[in-house]
């Protein structure tokens, strides 16, 4: 077997160059081959700036070819499923969490301009249902 040293000499510095070579070589080809792998699937993006109208919010994988994918439009989320033979809507109209606080703030905030927020009413203490009065037994009376 020939060894690095006998094709090079004991050129030291030539020797480490064309490890680093081969090296940087194995290293480009691995990456290449993971682009190969993953060139197919969704990549989840954040916003510039804005919140876009239509996004993947979320992705995962349940095997080599489906995906469980959350798409946003509008503030409203539909959970799909891509990939396999064909492509499946799981759930749709999911509201979002933040559009729900939103609609639900509006809905207590008053509607008429000049109108001045209440200040918050203190919380009651829950009480226990009131019992209605014992009516007296017959038998027992008789």
């Amino acid at each position: 077997m020939i060894s690095l040293q006998s094709l090079l000499g004991d050129n030291k510095l030539l020797q480490f160059a064309v490890v680093f070579v081969a090296l940087l070589v194995v290293a480009l080809l691995v990456y290449g081959l993971y682009r190969l792998a993953v060139r197919s699937r969704l990549k989840t993006t954040g916003a510039r700036g804005r919140q876009p109208r239509l996004g993947v919010v979320d992705a995962f994988d349940l095997d080599r070819q489906r995906q469980l994918v959350i798409v946003r439009r509008d503030n409203v989320e539909h959970l799909v499923m891509i990939g396999g033979p064909n492509d499946v809507v799981i759930e749709t109209s999911i509201i979002r969490a933040e559009a729900r606080r939103e609609a639900a703030r509006e809905a207590r905030e008053p509607t008429l301009p000049g109108l001045e927020e209440e200040a918050p009413r203190p919380a009651r203490a829950p009480q226990a249902p009131a019992r209605p009065a014992a009516e007296p037994d017959p038998a027992v009376e008789a």
